[in-house]
């Protein structure tokens, strides 16, 4: 799977499917996930977060996507009823997996 079509897939999983433990073949173990709100330092700790507690009745709309030698940064609309907030994630790689997801946007919204 290509650098593009993982960070599809997180996408697809995260806003669509749910199917959190598919995220497990396109992260690295020592995954290191930072956000205003979480921080998460592998890739089983950010999987059993997505679990606990699911990210449900929301969608994205996407802006702009970008690639380059530091990664994939994907800037886009998050949605949720009563709620729209602009955000942009930010994914690195490492031995062709996902090794590095920096989520930037305003967390007073939330």
């Amino acid at each position: 799977m290509t650098p593009r079509q993982q960070v599809q897939h997180y996408f697809d999983v995260f806003f669509v499917s749910h199917d959190f433990d598919s995220l497990a073949e396109i992260f690295h173990d020592d995954l290191q996930f930072r956000g205003p709100l979480y921080s998460f330092d592998s890739a089983a700790e950010y999987i059993a977060s997505l679990k606990h507690d699911p990210p449900f009745d929301c969608r994205y709309e996407k802006r702009f996507e970008c690639d380059g030698e530091e990664g994939i940064n994907v800037i886009y609309r998050f949605l949720k009823p009563g709620l729209s907030v602009e955000m942009s994630q930010l994914f690195q790689f490492r031995n062709n997996k996902i090794s590095r997801i920096l989520l930037i946007f305003d967390s007073s919204r939330f």
